[in-house]
């Protein structure tokens, strides 16, 4: 008998950690969505956007190792991380660009695209 089931470098995701982050992901990303409505609420809770993308940094993070058992997250992961990481660091320069944000802001559209409901 094998001693395990997938080989040491493969990183296996459980439908409840995978579900708890997709959650969390979809939690931060309204946030973000109503913090960069508009350019001027954008620019007064700067800080509180740099949090959530944070957030989404962190909740991401938790999915990476690959291979994984879930071949939508390993082929849309690295992507998504690096645009997170330019929306962060965007908001965070001098003067600040919410652009990248506010695309982030509808992130889901990577691996759930954009069609009706019971698509996603």
């Amino acid at each position: 008998m094998r001693q395990y089931t997938y080989p040491p470098d493969f990183h296996y995701i459980t439908q409840e950690q995978l579900r708890s982050t997709m959650w969390e992901l979809a939690y931060h990303s309204r946030e973000l969505n109503r913090l960069v409505s508009s350019p001027e609420t954008a620019q007064q809770h700067r800080t509180e956007i740099v949090e959530q993308l944070g957030a989404m940094e962190q909740a991401a993070a938790s999915l990476s190792g690959w291979p994984t058992n879930h071949p939508t997250v390993d082929r849309n992961l690295p992507n998504f991380r690096r645009d997170l990481r330019v929306a962060r660091e965007s908001v965070e320069g001098e003067p600040p660009n919410f652009r990248p944000a506010v695309s982030l802001s509808h992130g889901c559209v990577y691996c759930h695209g954009g069609g009706p409901p019971g698509n996603r």
